[in-house]
């Protein structure tokens, strides 16, 4: 439907036209399933949503009308999912070309994080979880695409990471150092509109004076954190690349651990198979996300 504008003339809700009905065919359809690669596949699409999924020869009836696209040496895929991207880091490397761009950050951070957004796109991801981006500027791109003013994959937002003060990434906003301080930056977070809270187990590589092998939370806290985070309908994901603050996260029920690099005290990588095995019991999560500049877990 639609409503009036002041001037009295009509809008419509959603502006964008729905896509045509369509059949795509291809030498295959990777349904993503065991054993699931069609050859001489096709998929039957319905406005926005994908209808049906087979063979060619098996095609419904109700599609044969749809108009075909056909590519004969060609791979349908699902979309990919992109579990550990950062929306708005982008924004980092530029910056508006007027006299106080600092007056402009939180619009910038919003339009700049539309460009990487649309790059993991461009390779066939269609969903996205953005673990941190100052301004809550992935909540508000994933609104944008969601009501259609942009095109961009689907968007999991956790907006600034919960952190210690000068901890990893302290400069997004998400400082926290007590029990209380956590359970209200949470809060907080809800009403921005976050998916995912994401909190920074232990320091990092990209913020100085940050050891990556310390822990920044006690137990107990990591604890409230996800206590407080699935009350309100969210699951949790931790930075943790010490395996103190890997153990600590895991003990207290976190859902998602990024990196788990495994750095003792002294610096070193090594891997510990207890822990591991207590991570797989816990049915945790694990994302790699490990650069080439990163230490090699051995």
């Amino acid at each position: 439907m639609g409503g009036k504008r002041i001037d009295g003339t009509r809008r419509l809700d959603n502006p964008v036209v729905e896509p045509g009905n369509r059949v795509v065919s291809a030498a295959s359809v990777f349904t993503g399933r065991r054993g699931g690669t069609l050859h001489d596949g096709a998929v039957a699409i319905r406005g926005r949503e994908v209808a049906w999924v087979g063979r060619v020869r098996d095609l419904p009836p109700e599609f044969a009308d749809y108009p075909r696209e056909d590519h004969p040496f060609a791979t349908i895929t699902p979309g990919f999912v992109e579990t550990h991207a950062h929306l708005g880091e982008f924004a980092y490397s530029f910056d508006p070309d007027v006299p106080d761009p600092g007056r402009h950050e939180q619009g910038w951070h919003a339009l700049t994080s539309l460009t990487p957004a649309r790059q993991l796109a461009s390779l066939g991801v269609t969903s996205v979880q953005s673990l941190g981006a100052r301004h809550f500027s992935d909540v508000v791109l994933r609104e944008a695409i969601s009501q259609h003013i942009v095109e961009g994959p689907r968007i999991i937002a956790a907006g600034p990471q919960l952190t210690t003060s000068g901890g990893h990434s302290w400069s997004t906003g998400g400082e926290v150092d007590s029990i209380t301080e956590i359970r209200k930056k949470i809060r907080d977070h809800h009403k921005a509109g976050v998916d995912v809270i994401k909190v920074m187990a232990t320091g990092g590589f990209g913020t100085f004076g940050s050891a990556p092998w310390n822990a920044q939370f006690t137990t107990e806290e990591l604890r409230v954190l996800v206590e407080e985070s699935h009350r309100l309908g969210k699951h949790t994901a931790a930075h943790a690349h010490g395996t103190q603050g890997i153990r600590r996260a895991a003990e207290a029920g976190i859902d998602y651990i990024a990196h788990a690099t495994f750095i003792s005290e002294d610096g070193v990588t090594e891997f510990d198979p207890d822990l591991a095995d207590l991570i797989a019991e816990k049915g945790i999560f694990v994302d790699p996300c490990s650069p080439p500049t990163y230490p090699a877990v051995e």
